[in-house]
């Protein structure tokens, strides 16, 4: 796994946040803080405390928007780890559907090239 190509998609944040609180926002706000409380140690206390902080005001996105810092840097560094081949994607704009099918193509590039290596 860890030598398979990568795709990488790509959207901006405030599309990131958006499908993240159509996922999270009807959550139990005690169980989203016990979630957020188990990434303490790496999200930093203060971090921590403020994301929880929004979260019991109701303040959702901005909650979100703390907590994908931690993500993105995350990802970023496993990514930079890897010595492969990374496929970015920029799905902007685009409906799931559209999204799939552009991956669809994209699988179906990757397995060629792979094929022809």
């Amino acid at each position: 796994m860890e030598r398979a190509p990568v795709v990488q998609i790509t959207k901006p944040r405030s599309q990131r946040i958006d499908l993240l609180l159509k996922e999270y926002g009807r959550a139990d706000p005690n169980q989203l803080i016990a979630a957020t409380e188990r990434l303490r140690k790496r999200l930093g206390g203060l971090r921590t405390q403020k994301a929880t902080n929004r979260i019991r005001n109701g303040e959702l996105a901005a909650a979100i928007d703390l907590v994908l810092n931690y993500y993105d840097k995350t990802y970023t560094y496993d990514l930079q780890k890897r010595k492969i081949p990374i496929y970015t994607v920029d799905i902007t704009s685009l409906s799931s559907t559209e999204s799939a099918a552009l991956l669809k193509k994209i699988k179906i590039k990757t397995q060629a090239k792979q094929t022809r290596n």
